[in-house]
């Protein structure tokens, strides 16, 4: 989103692209599908993380072989990647240690989006649900 709004790359831009795709990743969705119309992916895995329902976002590929810990990692540091004020984004380290479980899982706020941007409260809304697929025609 800073990319957007300012033409600049940034260490907290690069964080926030790990995140999505971190989250692409564990869900095996896109961040937006190819000529359809839904919910952004961080909207719909932030709304299942609000709802406590945060695993139910993994890729249904994967049929349940995966550990439940990691992939819990993965989606939560996914999503702390992706906060809406880029200075509470982790630092690349952060994101290491957590990853390989040195150091604890952050709580992410409920509110975490609530003073985002304009652009980003375009992109992440947790009010907002995945909606069916639709093609748009003119």
């Amino acid at each position: 989103p800073e990319y957007i709004n300012g033409g600049r790359a940034s260490k907290e831009s690069d964080m926030y692209s790990f995140g999505i795709v971190a989250l692409e990743l564990a869900t095996g969705r896109r961040i937006f599908q190819d000529g359809e119309f839904h919910v952004p992916l961080m909207n719909w895995v932030w709304g299942l993380y609000v709802e406590g329902n945060l695993m139910s976002a993994v890729d249904e590929r994967l049929n349940l072989e995966f550990d439940v810990n990691e992939m819990k990692s993965l989606l939560i540091v996914g999503l702390w990647c992706t906060h809406s004020n880029d200075k509470e984004r982790p630092k690349a380290y952060e994101v290491i240690k957590v990853l390989n479980h040195e150091m604890a899982l952050p709580e992410l706020p409920l509110d975490m989006h609530d003073h985002a941007p304009p652009i980003m409260k375009l992109l992440v809304n947790p009010l907002l649900r995945p909606l069916p697929f639709y093609h748009y025609t003119d």
